[in-house]
Protein backbone atom coordinates (compact mmCIF):
# COMPACT_ATOMS: atom_id res chain seq x y z
CA UNK A 1 0.00 0.00 0.00
CA UNK A 2 2.72 2.89 0.62
CA UNK A 3 4.24 1.98 -2.87
CA UNK A 4 2.66 5.48 -3.93
CA UNK A 5 5.26 7.46 -1.68
CA UNK A 6 7.52 9.76 -3.72
CA UNK A 7 8.87 4.30 -8.99
CA UNK A 8 12.44 -1.80 -17.43
CA UNK A 9 14.83 -3.44 -19.59
CA UNK A 10 16.35 -2.05 -23.04
CA UNK A 11 14.99 1.27 -24.15
CA UNK A 12 14.58 0.89 -28.45
CA UNK A 13 17.50 3.15 -29.46
CA UNK A 14 15.48 4.38 -32.92
CA UNK A 15 12.51 5.39 -30.25
CA UNK A 16 14.37 7.47 -27.46
CA UNK A 17 18.37 8.49 -29.03
CA UNK A 18 19.60 6.45 -26.49
CA UNK A 19 22.55 3.79 -27.20
CA UNK A 20 23.27 0.85 -25.12
CA UNK A 21 26.23 2.40 -23.62
CA UNK A 22 24.10 5.29 -22.60
CA UNK A 23 21.77 2.65 -20.03
CA UNK A 24 22.22 1.45 -16.85
CA UNK A 25 21.14 -1.80 -16.24
CA UNK A 26 18.69 -2.83 -12.67
CA UNK A 27 17.55 -6.33 -11.28
CA UNK A 28 15.47 -6.96 -8.99
CA UNK A 29 15.18 -9.92 -7.48
CA UNK A 30 12.46 -10.00 -5.07
CA UNK A 31 10.39 -9.92 -8.41
CA UNK A 32 12.26 -10.62 -11.26
CA UNK A 33 12.23 -7.02 -12.64
CA UNK A 34 15.01 -6.10 -15.27
CA UNK A 35 15.34 -2.61 -15.99
CA UNK A 36 18.10 -0.26 -18.08
CA UNK A 37 17.54 3.55 -17.12
CA UNK A 38 18.86 6.17 -19.56
CA UNK A 39 22.04 7.78 -18.02
CA UNK A 40 21.05 11.55 -17.99
CA UNK A 41 18.42 10.10 -14.46
CA UNK A 42 20.43 10.45 -11.46
CA UNK A 43 20.22 7.48 -8.57
CA UNK A 44 18.42 9.48 -5.80
CA UNK A 45 20.72 9.04 -2.52
CA UNK A 46 18.83 7.16 0.66
CA UNK A 47 18.63 9.96 2.43
CA UNK A 48 16.98 12.35 -0.19
CA UNK A 49 14.66 9.83 -0.59
CA UNK A 50 13.70 8.83 2.84
CA UNK A 51 13.15 12.72 3.01
CA UNK A 52 10.73 13.07 0.33
CA UNK A 53 9.28 9.95 1.54
CA UNK A 54 8.64 11.23 4.82
CA UNK A 55 6.93 14.64 3.32
CA UNK A 56 4.71 12.55 1.07
CA UNK A 57 3.42 10.79 4.32
CA UNK A 58 2.78 13.65 6.09
CA UNK A 59 0.72 15.11 3.40
CA UNK A 60 -1.68 12.11 3.11
CA UNK A 61 -1.75 11.84 6.88
CA UNK A 62 -2.42 15.07 7.14
CA UNK A 63 -4.98 15.31 3.88
CA UNK A 64 -7.05 12.26 5.30
CA UNK A 65 -6.22 12.11 8.75
CA UNK A 66 -4.31 8.35 8.83
CA UNK A 67 -1.75 7.03 10.35
CA UNK A 68 0.85 5.39 7.95
CA UNK A 69 2.85 2.61 8.91
CA UNK A 70 5.61 2.39 5.75
CA UNK A 71 8.62 0.53 7.86
CA UNK A 72 8.40 -2.57 5.78
CA UNK A 73 7.90 -0.72 1.92
CA UNK A 74 11.40 -1.65 0.35
CA UNK A 75 12.39 1.17 -2.15
CA UNK A 76 14.45 -1.01 -4.84
CA UNK A 77 15.22 2.11 -7.01
CA UNK A 78 14.52 5.76 -7.37
CA UNK A 79 16.11 8.27 -10.20
CA UNK A 80 15.07 11.97 -11.21
CA UNK A 81 16.36 14.42 -13.61
CA UNK A 82 15.56 17.19 -12.08
CA UNK A 83 13.58 18.73 -9.52
CA UNK A 84 10.16 17.57 -10.61
CA UNK A 85 10.96 14.58 -12.39
CA UNK A 86 10.90 11.57 -10.19
CA UNK A 87 10.40 7.67 -10.50
CA UNK A 88 10.67 5.01 -7.74
CA UNK A 89 10.28 1.49 -7.37
CA UNK A 90 9.12 -0.07 -4.72
CA UNK A 91 7.91 -3.43 -2.95
CA UNK A 92 6.00 -3.93 0.35
CA UNK A 93 5.47 -7.60 1.86
CA UNK A 94 1.83 -8.13 1.41
CA UNK A 95 0.79 -10.60 4.32
CA UNK A 96 -3.19 -11.01 2.65
CA UNK A 97 -2.98 -13.45 0.24
CA UNK A 98 -6.70 -12.16 -1.58
CA UNK A 99 -6.22 -10.28 -4.24
CA UNK A 100 -9.49 -8.81 -3.73
CA UNK A 101 -8.34 -7.78 -0.88
CA UNK A 102 -5.42 -6.31 -2.34
CA UNK A 103 -7.76 -4.25 -4.67
CA UNK A 104 -9.95 -3.11 -2.06
CA UNK A 105 -6.52 -1.52 -0.63
CA UNK A 106 -5.20 0.06 -3.40
CA UNK A 107 -8.55 1.78 -4.11
CA UNK A 108 -8.19 3.33 -0.79
CA UNK A 109 -4.69 4.59 -1.70
CA UNK A 110 -5.82 6.01 -5.00
CA UNK A 111 -8.95 7.75 -3.38
CA UNK A 112 -6.23 8.85 -0.69
CA UNK A 113 -3.93 10.47 -2.96
CA UNK A 114 -6.41 12.07 -5.32
CA UNK A 115 -7.62 13.82 -1.92
CA UNK A 116 -4.76 14.82 -0.72
CA UNK A 117 -3.69 16.64 -3.82
CA UNK A 118 -7.68 18.29 -4.28
CA UNK A 119 -6.12 20.05 -1.00
CA UNK A 120 -3.43 21.81 -2.46
CA UNK A 121 -4.87 22.31 -5.44
CA UNK A 122 -8.97 22.80 -6.86
CA UNK A 123 -10.43 20.48 -7.62
CA UNK A 124 -11.16 21.49 -10.99
CA UNK A 125 -7.30 21.38 -11.67
CA UNK A 126 -7.21 17.61 -11.37
CA UNK A 127 -8.29 15.04 -13.56
CA UNK A 128 -7.69 11.30 -13.11
CA UNK A 129 -7.86 8.22 -14.91
CA UNK A 130 -7.68 4.55 -13.91
CA UNK A 131 -7.12 1.38 -16.29
CA UNK A 132 -4.35 -1.16 -16.48
CA UNK A 133 -0.88 -1.44 -18.43
CA UNK A 134 0.68 -4.66 -19.49
CA UNK A 135 4.14 -4.58 -18.99
CA UNK A 136 5.77 -7.55 -20.51
CA UNK A 137 2.83 -9.87 -19.78
CA UNK A 138 2.28 -8.53 -16.04
CA UNK A 139 -0.94 -6.50 -16.32
CA UNK A 140 -0.86 -3.53 -13.48
CA UNK A 141 -3.69 -1.41 -12.20
CA UNK A 142 -2.67 2.50 -13.83
CA UNK A 143 -3.65 5.29 -11.85
CA UNK A 144 -2.94 8.69 -13.70
CA UNK A 145 -3.31 12.21 -12.31
CA UNK A 146 -2.93 15.31 -13.80
CA UNK A 147 -2.71 18.66 -11.92
CA UNK A 148 -3.17 21.90 -13.38
CA UNK A 149 -0.74 24.11 -11.00
CA UNK A 150 -0.94 27.02 -12.82
CA UNK A 151 -1.90 28.31 -16.77
CA UNK A 152 1.44 27.06 -18.03
CA UNK A 153 2.50 24.50 -15.53
CA UNK A 154 1.36 20.89 -15.41
CA UNK A 155 2.22 17.90 -13.74
CA UNK A 156 1.27 14.28 -13.97
CA UNK A 157 1.57 11.79 -11.76
CA UNK A 158 1.26 8.02 -12.30
CA UNK A 159 1.01 5.02 -10.03
CA UNK A 160 1.23 1.24 -11.15
CA UNK A 161 0.41 -1.39 -8.90
CA UNK A 162 0.28 -4.72 -8.59
CA UNK A 163 -0.25 -7.84 -6.32
CA UNK A 164 2.83 -9.58 -7.35
CA UNK A 165 4.92 -12.45 -5.61
CA UNK A 166 3.86 -11.70 -2.63
CA UNK A 167 4.41 -8.40 -2.99
CA UNK A 168 2.53 -4.82 -2.91
CA UNK A 169 4.93 -3.96 -6.28
CA UNK A 170 4.19 -0.03 -7.14
CA UNK A 171 6.31 1.91 -9.95
CA UNK A 172 5.23 5.73 -8.89
CA UNK A 173 6.34 8.59 -11.26
CA UNK A 174 5.71 12.30 -11.13
CA UNK A 175 6.94 15.24 -14.14
CA UNK A 176 6.51 18.28 -15.20
CA UNK A 177 8.42 17.90 -18.98
CA UNK A 178 6.27 15.59 -21.27
CA UNK A 179 9.55 14.59 -22.35
CA UNK A 180 10.83 13.14 -19.61
CA UNK A 181 7.65 11.66 -19.08
CA UNK A 182 8.05 9.96 -22.31
CA UNK A 183 11.26 8.76 -21.33
CA UNK A 184 9.78 7.61 -18.05
CA UNK A 185 7.23 6.09 -19.74
CA UNK A 186 9.58 4.03 -22.01
CA UNK A 187 11.46 2.68 -19.42
CA UNK A 188 8.26 1.25 -18.15
CA UNK A 189 7.00 -0.04 -21.46
CA UNK A 190 10.50 -1.71 -21.82
CA UNK A 191 10.50 -3.51 -18.39
CA UNK A 192 11.27 -7.73 -18.62
CA UNK A 193 9.84 -10.41 -15.99
CA UNK A 194 11.41 -13.33 -15.06
CA UNK A 195 9.06 -15.40 -16.63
Amino acid sequence: MKHFLLSISILIAFKTGFSQSDLTPHYFKEIGLSIKVPSKFEIVESDEDEKLRLKGEKLLEGANNVQIDASSMKNLLSIKQGQFNYMNITVTPYKETSEDEWEKQNKEVKNMLYKSFVEKVTLQNIDTTSTSINVDGVLFDRFEMTIRINSSMTMKMLLLSKFYKGYDFGIAYTYLDKAIGKELDNIVHNAKFEK
